[in-house]
């Protein structure tokens, strides 16, 4: 039993101090990015060791997760890019 519950709470102790390490290292987007990833790594994760199927608005819904962070990302990045070229001009 004790086994059995340290490895999780060992690995959630880590995943905590890598949080706060690379919220201290990344810019917000980026952070939220990533966390944004965790969703979709999980979903996959109970297909592959559980075997557990989700439903087609659980599909839909991670897939909308998936593109709004990219598409946000991507227009940050842009958006970024033009304020830095507007302040050296």
């Amino acid at each position: 039993p004790l086994l059995a519950a340290g490895l999780p709470s060992a690995l959630y102790a880590l995943q905590g101090t890598l949080t706060y390490t690379a919220y201290q290292n990344l810019d917000a987007v980026t952070f939220n990015g990533l966390t944004q990833l965790k969703v979709l790594s999980t979903a996959l994760c109970c297909y592959i060791v559980l075997g557990k199927r989700q439903s087609s608005m659980q599909l839909l819904s991670l897939a909308l997760l998936m593109a709004s962070t990219v598409v946000f990302q991507g227009s940050w990045k842009d958006w970024l890019e033009r304020s830095r070229s507007s302040k050296i001009e």
